[in-house]
């Protein structure tokens, strides 16, 4: 189980429970509640298993500690960084970017074929 994390500087890093301790905290996690954490690893992220903007990531296990806490009003809801449509064009195909959109007609389903020929 991934989780993303921001603090109220609005720094955002995702933080990863494996097995066990997925089904210990999952019921115990509720979104848009403040947390304080202890006692997790520090590692470096693989940016292909996650689009956060931090060099960083948390491994959640055993040992970890967490309790909730009073509410922080200067804790930002999000911590996303759009990007406008007409800057796609500027952007690397592989990066991870934050878009908003708004969905005006749903369609039946077609096939397209990409330059990649999938």
């Amino acid at each position: 189980m991934n989780i993303d994390l921001i603090d109220r500087e609005g720094t955002m890093i995702q933080a990863t429970f494996f097995n066990d301790n997925a089904e210990r905290w999952f019921p115990k996690i509720s979104e848009n509640n403040v947390y304080v954490f202890a006692n997790g690893q520090v590692k470096m992220a693989n940016k292909r298993f996650t689009s956060i903007k931090n060099d960083f990531c948390l491994t959640l296990g055993n040992e970890t500690e967490i309790q909730e806490a009073q509410e922080d009003t200067t804790i930002m809801a999000n911590g996303f960084s759009f990007t406008k449509i007409e800057q796609l064009k500027n952007i690397p195909a592989s990066a991870t970017i934050d878009l908003i959109g708004a969905i005006f007609e749903i369609s039946s389903i077609t096939a397209i074929k990409m330059k990649s020929g999938d």
